[in-house]
This record gives C-alpha cells, structure tokens and sequence, in this order.
C-alpha cells in the first residue's frame, strides 16, 4: 500500500458486505467500501467520500455507488473485485476532476466579478 502526498498510509478497501448469521468467511465479499478522508479546513464542503463497489442479487458484475460524488449505482460489468475497484477509482478520480475543474471556473467567475 502507498502514501499520500501528505505522507499518510493510502487508504484501503474494507468489506462493507452484510452477511447472514455463519456466513462471514464462507463467501466471498458482496461488498467493498473506501473511505477517503482530508484534514478539516475552515470553508469545506466535505471532509470524507465513500465508494462502494457491491453486487446486487439477482444481478451479474459488480456496481459502483459514490453518493458524494452523484454516482449512483453505475454498472461496471461482470469482472472480478480487483478490476471492479480499479475501475470505481477510475472513474471516481475523473468526476472528482470534473468536479475540481467546474470550480475552478466558479472562482475564476468570482474573481473577475470582485475585480470588475
């Protein structure tokens, strides 16, 4: 596992499956979740955002959930938990970029409103 920036331990996937009574360690996990937290600062939105990367029953592959972010239950086929994780990071990175980048522009817009 890596490091952040700010020298901190990456974070790491946990099992986020609900599991029926002896089930746990008979199945394989239904379930990931990550949790990626900032230090708190005066005038921020959110300190934390959660992915889940999950099944659903009755359906084939694996989904990916980012309430943070308005990712709701994208579908990311049937591969394996690795590749479905990865993928989730993927594309969490890309609307967080999307995200970073619309606010950019907000602040630019605020900028040449107090400036003008």
């Amino acid at each position: 596992m890596g490091k952040t920036k700010q020298g901190k331990p990456a974070p790491a996937w946990e099992d986020a499956s609900s599991y029926a009574r002896g089930e746990r360690g008979n199945v394989d996990p239904k379930a990931w979740g990550l949790t990626l937290e900032s230090e708190p600062r005066p005038g921020t939105f959110r300190r934390s955002t959660y992915i889940l990367v999950h099944r659903y029953t009755g359906c084939d592959g694996w989904f990916l959930t980012c309430r943070d972010l308005g990712l709701d239950t994208r579908e990311l086929g049937d591969i394996s938990a690795d590749e479905a994780k990865q993928q989730a990071v993927d594309i969490v990175a890309q609307a967080m970029s999307a995200r970073i980048e619309a606010l950019q522009e907000h602040l630019a817009q605020l900028k040449a409103w107090s400036d003008g």
